[in-house]
């Protein structure tokens, strides 16, 4: 524009109330002269209005003949990301550089309530453009302003004001003296063409008329509400919004439809300038677009029945922006899931595609286990079965069947099969049947790639290279599942893995357990660290031996002992199994270990046994690392990994026979009539541990990772004989901290082993009698019981008197007589085992057996 041209504007000299105009033609210099110099006082003042009167100077808009200027008001700003307004509008000179890089001629200044704390940035724009009297031609080129704006991210909110015909505008006002007040001012040669900017707005308008645009698109059938549900997940403002942005839709407009926002988007490749793309939320809550661009945009889709613009969703512009419009591979895209078809013939075919299926879940679902497939599980209420307690919430391994197994198989793949259509097969979606669900469950070895699972892990999993698995789920590499339900451990720095730290770690870890009066402090707390490490790597460990926990009276803290150490590893109390006793126990115990195993339990506590505990159901479960039985009530035959922590609680409790030296022992004395009577500084021992249960755990890992940051020094050290694993995992690091070996409690329980006794008192009085001579069994009982009784006081009548009450300790059978037979199978089994500095030797020589007892310096058990 030239500076002497004129603009034919209106002004009063009075307020706001005073409607008396008189003409005000300045040139655009004039006009940015006087919009620069602010006068101090109250808001109300002179005023002007974009246009010149009629005969009637009085403002109002039927005395307004034309517009001459485009007048922004800025107090708000939209926020891009949600639509609301907010306070404040955006900075003034991010305006007016805008403006200027466009060459649009414009005034800015600010208004009397800027700078207000409440109100923060507040201005008017006033641009010159010859809007003449046609009042769409001013709605036009205000949205048109407002969408430069926007598109380069500048958010002005609009305000009704910008498009009131009379509205009154106040010359430049201030509070104060010192008040801020900034001014920006563009001059140009360059006008704006109003009437292409009018003509193109006007092609846009259907945008905002919901009735002129269609809003329902045929589709396919929508299998398992696959479109419904990502309308539902991505069918918001927001991210819709943001594919249309990653698809290179500028936003140029915001304006209001429906009571809601409605926002203006320019498609990519438009050359008009105008936003012919609407986003808007439909009258019945969803939100769409539609647009007016011409064949250049995909969005622009004509409805064949209707004729008119269709309204497109969430799941309409993943699809046409995302897959070209491609029905089939946006649904593939949602439901990646192979399609299995079933039909006659084809078994082996069928079930090699269910199992691969299963095997591609991700993350996986379905896992082999032995010879059963199993998911994982948490018991929604505490269970009792089989004699065993399972806590509320323990995680389990439940066995699948063919009903189970179905679900998975429809969650892993399409099923199908064929129906007559009119003219060829048509393929409709199915389940898949029991028998095919049944079949694969009698695969075992053909299961392929399905994901071997060893066992649940409660707690971080620490694999063999050093590094630590954290993330709730399957880990490939350990083959175990993580639940997931600790705290994350704390990251470690190198430099402080030391020693010394490693100490103090050991120390914070066993706080917990300070006031526990242990008979043998130092053991004792090396057993309890031993239980704890063992909660921990028990899954990556084939074999680890039991934990006894004994105490001299009821109430001594055993059982809150074995809780704690659950509570710090795993967070949650261990399964519980009560004694079995009686005719069949041992049946018994292997029955409930099958049930256990096959449940996949981590951490049990066999509870307050008040009988000697052992057997031989216990003993191979503590050298097996595949448990192998039939399950209950089925003749199904299971191979299961065996990774449970066990626990054995007893007050003065006895551990017999072979269990002794697989087992650990622990023991408390409260040297007190009524140990539950007494007073303890944390009163509340379990939430003492959940609350700082990220810190003990944390001390448990620091210690496992400086161990083996040191070079694993301990590790070729003396092992527990059939823990040789377990020993280099779990001891070698307590003898590195300076701890002694929690081996060493065996001895207590040999000293009080029953059977231990009963072997030592039968060599001792084997080889008092017959010294290191060659006997066979019936030899013995001859000895034993000679024909001829000798006189009393005689010696060897009284070793023959020992030998007797040994011999009916351990070979006494149901007629409650000493068998020769059971004698001869006594024998043969503890041969070569050594007790009390003497060894039971055997000789098979033709036709019979002998054996001796001879002394010897070495003690092996």
């Amino acid at each position: 524009m030239k500076a002497e041209k004129t603009i034919r504007l209106s002004r009063s000299r009075g307020g706001a109330s005073n409607t008396a105009l008189e003409a005000w033609n300045p040139t655009f210099d004039a006009l940015v002269a006087d919009l620069k110099r602010p006068v101090v006082g109250e808001k109300d003042g002179p005023y002007f209005v974009r246009g010149p009167f009629n005969g009637t100077a009085e403002r109002g808009d039927d005395h307004i003949t034309e517009a001459n200027v485009v007048i922004l008001d800025g107090d708000k700003r939209i926020d891009p990301e949600t639509g609301e307004l907010q306070v404040g509008a955006p900075p003034p000179r991010e305006l007016h550089d805008i403006l200027r890089e466009h060459d649009i001629g414009h005034v800015i200044y600010t208004s009397h309530s800027h700078g207000l704390p409440d109100k923060g940035n507040r201005y008017r724009v006033v641009i010159p453009a010859p809007i003449g009297s046609e009042r769409a031609r001013l709605q036009a080129v205000v949205d048109y302003v407002i969408g430069i704006l926007h598109g380069a991210g500048v958010m002005l909110a609009p305000a009704a004001e910008n498009y009131g015909w009379s509205q009154a505008w106040y010359l430049p006002r201030t509070r104060e003296k010192d008040a801020e007040f900034l001014h920006f001012s563009h001059h140009t040669d360059h006008q704006l063409d109003v009437a292409a900017i009018t003509a193109e707005w006007k092609r846009n308008q259907t945008c905002f008329d919901e009735t002129k645009v269609h809003v329902h698109s045929d589709r396919p059938r929508d299998r398992a509400g696959l479109i419904g549900r990502y309308v539902t997940e991505h069918g918001d403002l927001v991210p819709i919004a943001a594919m249309l942005e990653k698809h290179g839709y500028l936003l140029r407009h915001t304006g209001t439809l429906n009571g809601a926002p409605a926002y203006r988007f320019l498609a990519p490749g438009s050359d008009s300038g105008s936003p012919g793309v609407t986003l808007f939320r439909a009258k019945d809550g969803t939100w769409r677009t539609v647009s007016f661009h011409g064949e250049h945009d995909p969005l622009r889709q004509i409805d064949a029945k209707t004729g008119k613009p269709l309204a497109h969703d969430a799941f309409d512009l993943f699809r046409i922006l995302e897959h070209g419009s491609d029905w089939k591979a946006a649904l593939r895209a949602l439901d990646p899931r192979p399609v299995i078809r079933v039909r006659g013939g084809a078994l082996e075919k069928i079930t090699r595609q269910a199992i691969n299926a299963l095997a591609a879940m991700d993350p996986p679902e379905i896992f082999q286990r032995g010879t059963t497939l199993v998911k994982v599980a948490h018991l929604p209420e505490a269970g009792n079965a089989h004699g065993v307690h399972m806590p509320k919430g323990s995680v389990i391994l439940q066995p699948m069947d063919a009903i189970s197994l179905r679900v998975p198989m429809v969650r892993a793949a399409i099923w199908q099969k064929a129906g007559r259509g009119k003219r060829e097969v048509e393929w409709h979606d199915t389940d898949p049947s029991q028998d095919i669900a049944a079949t694969v469950l009698k695969m075992p070895g053909e299961w392929g790639d399905l994901p071997v699972l060893v066992g649940l892990a409660e707690a971080p999993i620490l694999r063999p290279d050093g590094g630590l698995y954290d993330q709730r789920g399957y880990d490939s590499v350990t083959r175990l599942y993580y639940e997931g339900n600790a705290p994350r451990i704390s990251r470690i720095k190198p430099h402080d893995l030391t020693l010394e730290n490693a100490r103090a770690a050991a120390d914070y870890l066993l706080k917990p357990f300070a006031e526990f009066p242990f008979a043998a402090p130092d053991i004792d707390q090396a057993v309890v660290l031993a239980y704890m490490l063992t909660l921990g790597l028990r899954p990556m460990l084939p074999l680890a031996p039991m934990f006894a926990y004994s105490a001299t009276a009821p109430g001594t803290g055993k059982g809150l002992l074995v809780e704690a150490c659950n509570l710090i590893v795993r967070g949650r109390d261990p399964a519980t199994m009560a004694p079995a006793s009686g005719q069949g126990a041992d049946d018994e115990m292997r029955k409930r270990i099958t049930a256990l195993l096959i449940q996949g339990a981590a951490s049990v506590n066999l509870d307050n046994w008040t009988s000697a505990v052992g057997g031989n159901a216990l003993n191979a479960l503590l050298t097996a690392d595949t448990w192998t039985d039939r399950v209950l009530t089925k003749s199904q035959t299971v191979d299961l990994p065996n990774r449970v922590t066990l626990a054995c609680t007893g007050n003065n409790l006895i551990v017999r026979g072979d269990t002794v030296r697989r087992t650990l022992l622990a023991s408390l004395d409260a040297g007190v009539e009524r140990p539950e009577l007494r007073a303890f500084k944390i009163t509340n021992l379990a939430e003492h541990i959940l609350k700082d249960r990220h810190n003990l755990l944390s001390r448990l890992y620091f210690i496992l990772q400086a161990y083996k940051a040191a070079g694993e020094p301990e590790k070729d050290g003396q092992t527990l004989g059939r823990f040789e694993d377990w020993s280099r995992a779990v001891v070698a690091p307590i003898r590195w901290l300076g701890m002694p070996d929690p081996a060493l409690s065996q001895q207590r329980l040999r000293d009080d082993d029953p059977e231990t006794q009963r072997l030592g008192a039968l060599l001792k009085a084997w080889h008092d009698l017959f010294g290191d001579q060659w006997v066979t069994i019936k030899q013995v009982m001859d000895g034993a019981w000679p024909r001829e009784w000798t006189r009393p006081g005689d010696e060897q009548g009284e070793k023959r008197e020992v030998l007797r009450d040994a011999l009916e300790d351990v070979a006494t059978d149901e007629r409650g007589k000493v068998s020769s037979k059971k004698l001869g199978w006594y024998c043969t089994r503890i041969h070569n085992r050594v007790c009390e500095g003497f060894r039971l030797q055997k000789d098979d020589v033709p036709k019979r057996k002998q054996y001796r007892v001879t002394q010897t310096d070495h003690w092996l058990d």
